[in-house]
């Protein structure tokens, strides 16, 4: 079984494969490291999660604006988007037409009545409900339908719900101070040789952050490791390049 965890994981890692893509030189690597991108690919889309295919849909297309190299990202994605529709099955297209049809769904409107409990709670409490309030408990105070408990299933209701307006504030000015981040990096990095390592990270970091914003809309994993390492990851970016531009001047400064 496929764990939220797991989609994640997938969804996250195809950006940072293509990061290493872009540094490696050995042809063999190249090529098995775009391989593994397309089947990654296919496993999350897969799993028949309908968040991971909107978050996969979104994520290809920031990855093919973030991409060095356009053209061959097109190709990959060509060939990702073919190998998907030729190897699932009919089961996979039915579930996914409910997408529009969520209204007759009951995973669907369970999510819907968990979203409103989240908003109910933060209106009702300043600081939210804490961590793990998604239990009977508290939806038989703050659910409009006490007895249909459900998982939350959003990383923003669940942020919402558990820490309230203003944590979730906080947690969304996170993601956006560290865009900036990653933004600033790609503009000092991208026309220096010896930095486009740095380049490519950033703008790769930003589209798992993508991955994760958008898969995150349909699946409740706010706490998600991966997701604050990939942070660190483009904050210590940015502090490598402010120590060589530091290093650099000081160099400067002796010569004169």
């Amino acid at each position: 079984m496929v764990t939220m965890k797991s989609l994640w994981l997938y969804l996250m890692t195809i950006p940072l494969m293509r990061y290493l893509q872009l540094q490696e030189t050995r042809k063999w690597l190249h090529q098995g490291l775009g391989a593994a991108m397309v089947l990654t690919a296919v496993s999350a889309i897969g799993s028949q999660s309908r968040g991971a295919l909107v978050g996969a849909a979104v994520m290809g297309s920031i990855f093919w604006m973030k991409s060095r190299n356009k053209f061959f990202t097109g190709i990959m994605l060509v060939v990702a988007i073919g190998t998907i529709a030729l190897v699932m099955p009919p089961e996979w297209y039915a579930r996914m037409t409910t997408i529009k049809t969520y209204e007759q769904d009951a995973s669907a409107l369970g999510r819907i009545h968990a979203w409103w409990t989240a908003w109910n709670v933060a209106k009702a409490r300043l600081t939210g409900g804490g961590f793990e309030m998604f239990q009977y408990q508290t939806f038989h105070a703050y659910a409009p339908d006490p007895v249909n408990v459900h998982d939350v299933h959003s990383v923003y209701f669940e942020v919402l719900g558990e820490h309230g307006f203003i944590g979730l504030g906080l947690w969304l000015l996170l993601a956006i101070l560290t865009w900036q981040t990653g933004s600033w990096v790609i503009k000092q990095a991208k026309r220096d040789p010896d930095k486009k390592w740095a380049a490519d990270l950033a703008a790769m970091g930003q589209v798992s952050m993508i991955g994760y914003a958008t898969a995150g809309a349909f699946l409740g994993l706010s706490n998600f490791d991966l997701y604050y390492h990939l942070l660190m990851i483009i904050v210590l970016t940015k502090i490598v390049l402010l120590k060589e531009q530091a290093q650099m001047k000081n160099t400067l400064a002796t010569k004169i």
